[in-house]
């Protein structure tokens, strides 16, 4: 397959008489390469539409730019809302802050921040994020916007608690309790 671009000029010859000047360039090349650049753009857009994890890009006052399904899906919205809307509007001050000083720390030598909060969702519950942060620049190297992408750690941070209301039942026992390995070890005594 080739591609042509033709340019067709009106002329008129040295005898007077009306024509066309035709001119024929070769555009396989860039056709090709643009059909390369769609296909891979939707590939891209296809995995980030079907990850599971949060993904949203954000200015520095928290508005944001781009979110992908699951962030849509969380917070019942669709991306068209989403860009309405601030990243801090969904989480608590505390967190808020978190993420105005990892945005502050960020450089170019120094890209990345983590963290982890609750977002607030819209049925008034809670659930919470493992979020990594990453400052992307622009062509002056600058801050253009940063990305997050969000993994739901809501059952590790309840198993944690879980963990340590136990410790702290068993620590602050008056029953004597000593915890035993399974060869006889005491590993634990209050």
């Amino acid at each position: 397959r080739r591609f042509f671009k033709v340019k067709y000029i009106k002329t008129v010859f040295d005898d007077g008489r009306s024509g066309l000047t035709i001119i024929v360039e070769d555009v396989t090349l860039e056709t090709e390469m643009e059909e390369r650049l769609r296909i891979s753009e939707a590939r891209y857009r296809g995995i980030v539409e079907d990850q599971t994890e949060l993904i949203c890009r954000y200015s520095r006052e928290g508005a944001i730019s781009f979110a992908n399904g699951a962030f849509c899906r969380l917070f019942q919205m669709n991306l068209t809302e989403a860009l309405h809307h601030s990243l801090f509007e969904f989480i608590y001050p505390e967190a808020a802050r978190q993420i105005k000083n990892g945005m502050q720390g960020c450089s170019p030598l120094s890209p990345v921040f983590e963290s982890e909060f609750e977002f607030k969702l819209p049925s008034g519950r809670s659930r919470w994020y493992h979020w990594v942060s990453r400052m992307l620049p622009d062509d002056t190297g600058g801050i253009l916007e940063y990305q997050g992408v969000g993994r739901d750690i809501t059952e590790r941070k309840n198993a944690e608690r879980e963990l340590l209301i136990k410790s702290h039942a068993m620590d602050s026992s008056i029953v004597p309790i000593a915890l035993l390995s399974m060869e006889g070890a005491i590993t634990y005594v209050n």
